[in-house]
């Protein structure tokens, strides 16, 4: 593929199975987070590690994203923002610093890099840019508890509609990936605050049963590649083909 690519979230779950495609697939990768040394363990397991690179960056911090500006190539193909933090809190449990803490990764971070991007192409830029968003089915679907992390998840939905429209002149497009249930530690992690383990079994819980990373990263890389093009404002699910069963 060739691309360079920005992404974050790209040292655990579905963000290094992104990374580890996406590398495969021949792109180089500019890899954002907080951790100066899981992002350089990332990148040493990496394929062809000496064409990727590391931008250390707290993206809590808003503000702070704007300075690594000079730190982004001066042409990139893809922007994934993969980088996310799950929440089941109850009502009475919500807190502003804790809804706060979910839009600023998911939503604050995603708007400011692709400010960035943006800025930084010029209008007669020949190449495509994708913007990948990870959002989830409980962006629409979400469950008890999860008012806060629903709550981000359809906010940043909402920016890649808008962000289509305004930035198609400079042949950016954004899209957003929805998946359901797919086998990672943050995945575990909620199943046990929802107490939905025990006898729940998450395998079964899909269609086709819980995702693997690599499943939605195949799709990201689809959508990273030009091959996709016209697909630009859209919100994909890929959660096997629904839930059997509710899971609040």
């Amino acid at each position: 593929m060739g691309k360079q690519v920005v992404l974050t979230g790209g040292t655990s779950g579905i963000g290094s199975a992104i990374a580890e495609h996406l590398a495969a697939a021949g792109c180089g990768l500019i890899l954002i987070g907080r951790n100066a040394e899981r992002l350089a363990d990332r990148v040493a397991q990496l394929p062809e590690p000496a064409r990727h690179r590391v931008v250390v960056c707290d993206l809590l911090d808003t503000p702070a994203i704007r300075a690594i500006a000079p730190d982004l190539p001066a042409r990139v193909d893809a922007f994934v923002h993969a980088a996310g933090i799950s929440a089941t809190l109850p009502l009475r449990a919500l807190s502003y610093g804790r809804m706060d803490e979910l839009m600023r990764l998911h939503v604050y971070a995603f708007v400011e890099i692709a400010r960035l991007i943006e800025a930084g192409k010029k209008a007669d830029a020949p190449h495509l840019t994708s913007v990948v968003a990870m959002s989830s089915i409980a962006a629409t679907l979400g469950g008890k508890g999860q008012t806060a992390y629903s709550a981000s998840k359809a906010a940043l939905d909402a920016c890649v509609i808008t962000l289509s429209k305004e930035c198609a002149r400079k042949h950016i497009r954004f899209n957003s990936v929805r998946p359901g249930l797919v086998d990672t530690e943050m995945t575990r992690r909620w199943l046990e605050r929802a107490k939905l383990t025990g006898d729940f079994d998450p395998d079964k819980a899909q269609l086709s049963g819980m995702a693997d990373p690599s499943d939605i990263a195949a799709l990201v890389g689809f959508l990273v590649a030009d091959d996709s093009r016209h697909i630009v404002g859209s919100h994909i699910r890929i959660d096997g083909g629904g839930p059997l069963t509710t899971l609040d």
